[in-house]
């Protein structure tokens, strides 16, 4: 690491640009490896009196929301306003275990409200989540006549108070300095679509299932269930257009699969720092399950190309439903497509403290394309792109993701698959970090 670490600058700045690092010049041999906490990013937020020691840990290694430090950006009296919406099928254990860490006061300035909708026939109650330690003021409870599946957290999302919800499944946890770091993101996000966070393994698939068809169409496919914040009104107006479309029930129930796709727009997605909590009976199981969904991406982006190439009086008069979802005429050039992967943008959500790690370098290489004659091409340009890559790469990308410089393990890393091109950067984005100190990392 030593190697280029030296040619690194951090610039911290109370300002919302946050933590700067940026790259002087390219080195040779595997640019970006950051080892954490003690001679990576976190060992510089050290220098700053963000330590690491008060971060509690608990079993399976759980987080007491509370333990970093606030130096000089004090969120405390600012309003909450998401709404955390969680799906209960058969892990109940673990859906009080987040209940309880939503619900701790180092939460407060971020979540207002917490629904758990209960797609369960076993009705549960306040009782039930005694041991979270939440108000019933601000937990709701939903017991579902019957198993609805992912449409319910979307319907949960349209009747919520607030202007934004979270939403995850009962297998996964989030940290809560997380869900303010993506908050605060969204303040900057134009126009508002969210944030979804991913593990490496989903977020390759994610990046390699964009297509890009004509001017028209340039899509996507990210879960929802490791974590995502989206707009109340995102929510509201994709029910309302899946109804337009005359979605069956097998396909409103599959929500997740269309949610994306059909927005016809690239997602945000960062890398997650999520546990998995495991238990109960996983929902995809097998080749049956993967079948399920990609039989189910591919009808969405079917949706997607009648939508997009409708003509006549008939979507004339559906038009204000459909643009209220679908992102129209934001196709780029053809010559701009194939590129477009190795120019975009990267980002790791911190597992301490509300940070965010960004980099503009490339994290994958290669003869990439993802133009297509239609956006029903989506899984064949992902399996294009996956066999250009190879598996030395695609494991790489896996095995030392960019999560991995602020997971405040010194055991992992991230490395990037080449050199950093000149002009290139890492930028630590900080929601608690005050002051203005320069520093080189050794």
């Amino acid at each position: 690491m030593a190697h280029w670490a030296r040619r690194l600058l951090i610039i911290c700045m109370p300002v919302a640009v946050g933590l700067m690092a940026m790259i002087y010049s390219p080195t040779s041999g595997l640019l970006c490896e950051l080892r954490s906490r003690s001679r990576g990013l976190l060992a510089a937020l050290e220098r700053l009196g963000v330590t690491s020691p008060d971060k509690i840990q608990l079993e399976h290694d759980m987080y007491i929301p509370g333990g970093c430090p606030n130096s000089g950006n004090d969120h405390s009296e600012e309003t909450a306003d998401v709404t955390a919406v969680i799906l209960n099928w058969s892990r109940l254990s673990n859906v009080i275990q987040i209940v309880e860490s939503l619900c701790h006061p180092g939460a407060d300035d971020t979540i207002a409200a917490i629904t758990v909708w209960n797609n369960n026939p076993i009705s549960v109650s306040h009782s039930d989540f005694a041991a979270a330690n939440c108000s019933t003021s601000k937990l709701r409870i939903y017991n579902s006549p019957e198993n609805v599946y992912f449409q319910a957290r979307f319907i949960a999302c349209s009747q919520a108070n607030t202007p934004y919800c979270f939403i995850q499944d009962d297998d996964y946890f989030v940290y809560p300095e997380i869900i303010r770091a993506i908050r605060h993101r969204m303040d900057s996000q134009d126009p508002q679509i969210g944030v979804h966070l991913l593990p490496p393994h989903e977020m390759l698939s994610s990046r390699l299932r964009r297509v890009y068809v004509g001017s028209e169409i340039h899509t996507s496919f990210a879960w929802l269930g490791h974590g995502a914040l989206i707009p109340r009104v995102r929510a509201v107006d994709f029910l309302a257009l899946m109804s337009h479309l005359n979605a069956s029930e097998d396909e409103i129930k599959m929500a997740d699969n269309y949610y994306t796709i059909l927005a016809n727009t690239i997602p945000e997605t960062w890398f997650d720092q999520g546990v998995e909590l495991g238990g109960g009976q996983p929902f995809t199981v097998g080749a049956e399950g993967d079948e399920r969904n990609k039989r189910h991406i591919l009808r969405a982006a079917g949706y997607l190309e009648h939508v997009l190439r409708c003509t006549g009086s008939a979507c004339m008069n559906s038009s204000g439903v459909v643009r209220s979802y679908v992102t129209f005429n934001g196709g780029m050039q053809p010559e701009h497509r194939a590129s477009r992967l190795s120019t975009d943008l990267s980002f790791a959500a911190s597992r301490y403290c509300s940070l965010l790690l960004v980099t503009s370098i490339a994290l994958l290489q290669g003869d990439l394309d993802f133009t297509a004659s239609s956006p029903t091409d989506i899984l064949r340009v992902e399996k294009i792109n996956a066999d250009k890559l190879g598996t030395g790469a695609v494991n790489n990308y896996v095995a030392h993701s960019l999560s991995l410089a602020v997971d405040g393990d010194t055991e992992t890393a991230f490395r990037s698959a080449k050199d950093a091109m000149a002009g290139d950067f890492l930028r630590l984005m900080s929601y608690v970090c005050g002051g203005f100190k320069f520093f080189k990392l050794a």
